[in-house]
């Protein structure tokens, strides 16, 4: 059941005029094409409006369902909008909006129940991005109800500011809109009309493309298993014993004599908005491994193997593609085996373009070999590790200060700020396991900064003291402390400022790679010098 509406989302002026009335007697006469067994519902805060303009306006959609037999109380509506106003929308694509709900639901739909069980209406409201000035053509489909639907009207409208005509209980919904539309000024107000559909009483068609229909393609997965294969292969250890399209990955232990398994996951947290924004995906696979890695490898664990999930509204396999092959990039930086991933595709879920990912390490090392940070002492020796900069942590305080900014433009530093952005978070496993027999503690520095992470590795009644001028810190975080107005506490609880991972070794202990930042005294927390 599908039908299109065209809308016109004037910016009228306030003219002062007073609002017209609504036409409610019982004795007028049902506009063309009502059905009066159809009964109207309350248009809460629906009607014609005057908006000015200087906020986006809110359309609407009122429905109203009716079946036969007084069975239905639940409807499942797919809804399409496209501002080109040419009169058609195409309904191929995945709806913008989905509304399943009941009656009892407080989700995403406002019920209003007319008379009797036998008619379902409903308030759709279609937020976020609709513009004055601009005519939109609408298409509503449903496309499942607990009962036989023998008839359905709509009506349009825009969310009031001023609110100056409403229908009334028990009224026609056509009758009452044409009412106040014949009274109201075209040019001020945004039409608004009634369209009634039937539906055919037959059985529905036989149908080998239903799930496409309603948002997920499996040949479009099939495309991404197919175009990830090479990539996730190049990752495999001889410890691998299974390939792709498996139920599990199997892996051997193999070495180990008395392992201890050591697991983790993490996401890549709003860095993915960054990489939507700028369609560049090569690179946030390598973010979500090195979350991982970098985190189990600081108990000395080595990774083994890594698996991934991947979700969106709608599935792009040339977009999924890209960002498996970052993954199984970072998996071969960090030396584990790609060996499973889910892919799923959930209409609705997700905006336009949009994704999310979280990944899953699991590691090995002898028992004998765990790294707690139990041995450390006052006196040791913080080690600190150069980050390639913001790595994955603090975005959503990035992006609110650099949103205003030309990402194009380098802004004082080496690169673009869209570069900068989406430089990939450094794995440190092949350093972690060449240094683990010299070190007693590791820190991967992520969200929390110096101030929270530090104080995990560290044994009851100690602290640190860190030598702030000891590394040379990124030009980025410059750029967020003057664009930002942020407090040096507040640089330093919240990013890795340069330093994206801490060992903690004896005095008189070099290690290759790193620079002495501070080091481990009697006084519990941390303390910048």
């Amino acid at each position: 059941m599908l039908w299109t509406i065209l809308i016109a989302c004037t910016n009228p002026t306030d003219t002062g005029d007073e609002p017209p009335s609504v036409r409610t007697d019982d004795s007028a006469e049902p506009c063309e094409g009502n059905n009066p067994e159809i009964t109207s519902f309350t248009l809460g805060n629906g009607g014609l409006v005057d908006f000015d303009g200087t906020e986006s306006p809110t359309i609407q959609l009122q429905v109203e369902a009716t079946d036969a037999d007084g069975n239905l109380d639940q409807v499942v509506l797919e809804m399409w909008w496209e501002a080109d106003g040419n009169g058609e929308v195409d309904t191929s694509r995945s709806p913008d909006n989905e509304y399943p709900s009941t009656l009892s639901s407080d989700g995403a739909c406002e019920f209003f129940q007319a008379s009797g069980n036998d008619k379902l209406a409903l308030n759709l409201q279609v937020g976020g991005g609709i513009q004055s000035n601009t005519l939109y053509d609408f298409a509503v489909r449903i496309v499942d109800a607990s009962a036989e639907i023998s008839e359905a009207v709509v009506t349009t409208g825009v969310t009031p500011r001023q609110t100056v005509a409403t229908a009334t209980p028990n009224r026609q919904p056509c009758m009452a809109m044409d009412a106040a539309t014949q009274q109201a000024s075209p040019d001020r107000f945004s039409a608004r009309r009634p369209l009634r559909i039937r539906k055919p009483k037959q059985e529905a068609a036989m149908s080998d493309d239903a799930y496409k229909r309603a948002g997920v393609d499996i040949d479009a997965g099939e495309a991404v298993v197919k175009g990830i294969g090479p990539a996730v292969q190049s990752t495999f250890r001889p410890e691998v014993l299974t390939g792709l399209g498996g139920f599990g990955g199997l892996f051997a232990l193999g070495k180990y004599k008395n392992p201890v398994l050591v697991s983790g996951t993490d996401g890549v947290g709003t860095k993915l908005l960054v990489a939507q924004r700028l369609n560049k995906h090569q690179s946030i696979g390598i973010d979500l491994v090195a979350m991982c890695v970098n985190d189990i490898a600081v108990s000395g664990a080595e990774p083994l193997f890594f698996l991934d999930y991947f979700a969106t509204g709608k599935l792009a396999p040339d977009v999924a593609v890209q960002v498996v092959e970052g993954i199984a990039e970072g998996c071969r930086q960090a030396g584990c085996a790609l060996i499973g991933g889910e892919t799923a595709e959930m209409p609705g879920m997700y905006g336009p373009g949009h994704y999310d990912l979280a990944g899953f390490a699991v590691g090995a090392v002898e028992r004998d070999e765990v790294i707690t940070g139990e041995e450390i002492q006052a006196g040791d020796v913080l080690w600190g590790f150069a980050s390639s900069g913001l790595h994955s942590n603090g975005y959503s305080l990035v992006r609110h200060i650099v949103d205003p900014l030309d990402w194009e433009q380098s802004h004082g530093l080496e690169r673009s700020l869209a570069e900068v952005l989406l430089t990939p978070t450094r794995i440190y496993v092949k350093e972690m396991l060449a240094l683990r027999s010299q070190v007693r503690g590791w820190v991967h520095v992520t969200g929390g900064g110096f101030y929270e992470n530090i104080p995990r590795i560290l044994p009851r009644g100690l602290g640190a003291t860190i030598d702030r001028g000891s590394w040379q810190v990124p030009g980025i975080f410059g750029l967020l402390e003057r664009k930002g107005g942020l407090s040096e506490r507040e640089l330093y609880r919240t990013f890795n400022m340069g330093i994206g991972l801490i060992a903690v070794a004896p005095k008189g202990v070099k290690l290759d790679g790193a620079t002495p930042i501070g080091v481990v005294n009697s006084t519990p927390g941390v303390v910048l010098q």
